[in-house]
């Protein structure tokens, strides 16, 4: 297994943290977009998809650098 540096682990949550945050607000305008039938319903629904699955990747990178961060 690779070893990696306490700082490592830091910028992989700080990464983590911001692509949440970014595919939570794309992922929410696009069901609103859905919602009140702004936009292209193609492109809202694979912005609403894409960033929930995107999401998902987040959510799962973050908490393997915190569990690596907190086992060390």
């Amino acid at each position: 297994m690779p070893n990696f540096t306490d700082r490592e682990l830091f910028i992989a949550q700080i990464i983590g943290g911001t692509t949440f945050a970014i595919t939570l607000i794309t992922g929410t305008v696009g069901n609103l977009c859905l919602k009140t039938g702004k936009g292209l319903p193609e492109y809202m629904t694979c912005l609403e998809k894409t960033s929930w699955a995107i999401l998902t990747i987040a959510i799962v990178w973050t908490a393997l650098a915190t569990w690596r961060r907190l086992a060390k």
